[in-house]
């Protein structure tokens, strides 16, 4: 359904079943890094090249969301992906072993909020049952490109950002799940005449600010009937040039913005001036693991998902062997083992508890280590039953009568006399 002059609201709206994310070493250190369903301990990923590194990235974060899933690449209809680099060449690389027929897209910084929004167009649309969207950035191959190369040691301005090596993967489908797609507003292009590169938060401010009022204006909405609004890699320079923008508006987001730029590396610390941008900054702010504990650090039971943590140097090798598999089945409740093998990359495997069901989980391309959590309903304590009828008894005795009432005296505290009267 059409919705204003540039959003569309879903009638049967898509669902975003599962994903993951794939981060360099320094995104592992920022205040998000354990997050991550993967974090490696160098930004090579075993590789050569950086642009090499990046397109692993995108295979292992495809890989994980698969096997998170439990879905083999031939239940994907289409693949929606994108990155940094010229001619999509991390794309292309990166994703050719799980042959899914393909989109490349462009989109810079917007890459992964296009994917998605592609995604769940086409899933509405009824073209298909599942579609997967994948974006990538590399610091090592982005910042020569776009900025300097990293054998010139440049001085970096305050306003500059710090490109966020990592991946993301989302599955976008027709099943039920805690996150549900129910309409897509797109940007346009609004330019203000800025010429600094190394100024990116005050260039995107403009066409944010745009795209947030349209928002509100296709829907209907305020500011206040959103919990949050989730920008891409504004920073800290581009939100204060958003507020002043939708100051002027009438607006104010100050209360329930978040800037997935400004929250994937601690500014003071690790000294990333303005914050975070790439492709891949939208695509881990934008990961549900990582928004729903940034809102919520204790997220409820019944949204607990299958994790799997990688622990160790990631390198590209044979499977070493069948992996253990700790099973928890609620909080509190009954732990199970399983021997989970590890198969090669764009296969599935079959991982069995000790009830014998089994259920098919993707492959990995090197040796990991699983910590797999089950779904299940949310515990709730024991409702404490009210008896109204001896609420009302109790109530017309006298409170002496309540320490002599046998009805309410225990074992152990002695006979029951009768009250004296008066």
């Amino acid at each position: 359904m059409i919705k204003g002059k540039q959003s569309i609201a879903f009638e049967v709206s898509p669902y975003l079943e599962e994903s993951a994310s794939v981060v360099g070493k320094k995104e592992g250190e920022g205040p998000l890094g354990g997050m991550f369903d993967m974090v490696a301990e160098e930004d090579l990923f075993g590789e050569n090249t950086w642009e090499e590194a990046e397109s692993t990235m995108q295979k292992e974060a495809c890989l994980l969301a698969l096997g998170k899933a439990h879905l083999a690449p031939e239940s994907i209809r289409y693949l929606f992906g994108g990155d940094l680099l010229r001619q999509g060449v991390a794309t292309s690389m990166g994703v050719e072993t799980l042959q899914i027929p393909m989109f490349g897209l462009y989109g810079a910084c917007s890459t992964s909020g296009e994917a998605l929004a592609l995604a769940s167009m086409s899933v509405a649309a009824g073209y298909g049952e599942r579609m997967l969207a994948v974006t990538s950035s590399h610091f090592g191959s982005a910042e020569k490109e776009f900025r300097f190369p990293l054998g010139y040691a440049n001085q970096r301005p305050l306003s500059a950002h710090w490109t966020v090596t990592g991946s993301g993967a989302f599955i976008v489908g027709k099943n039920r799940s805690h996150v549900r797609i129910t309409g897509v507003t797109v940007g346009k292009i609004v330019d203000y005449g800025l010429k600094d590169s190394q100024n990116m938060g005050a260039c995107m401010a403009p066409a944010a600010c745009d795209t947030i009022l349209q928002n509100l204006m296709d829907f209907g909405r305020g500011e206040k009937d959103y919990d949050w609004i989730i920008t891409g890699d504004l920073g800290y320079v581009g939100q204060s040039i958003l507020f002043d923008l939708l100051r002027k508006k009438g607006l104010d987001i100050k209360e329930n913005h978040m800037d997935c730029g400004m929250t994937i590396f601690d500014q003071q610390t690790q000294h990333t001036n303005s914050g975070g941008s790439g492709c891949g900054c939208a695509a881990k702010g934008r990961s549900p693991c990582a928004v729903w504990r940034r809102i919520w650090p204790r997220p409820k039971a019944a949204l607990w998902k299958n994790r799997r943590k990688q622990h160790g140097k990631c390198e590209r090798s044979e499977p070493a062997g069948p992996a253990e598999v700790e099973r928890k089945h609620g909080p509190g409740g009954r732990k199970s083992v399983a021997q989970l093998p590890v198969p090669d990359a764009g296969t599935a495997a079959v991982c069995t508890d000790q009830s014998g069901r089994g259920k098919p989980v993707g492959g990995a391309a090197h040796p990991v280590e699983f910590v797999v959590k089950e779904r299940r309903r949310a515990w709730r304590p024991k409702r404490k039953r009210k008896s109204w009828q001896r609420l009302r008894r109790r109530a017309a005795m006298t409170p002496a009568a309540w320490k002599t009432d046998s009805r309410w005296k225990r074992p152990w505290q002695g006979p029951v006399t009768a009250p004296a009267r008066a």
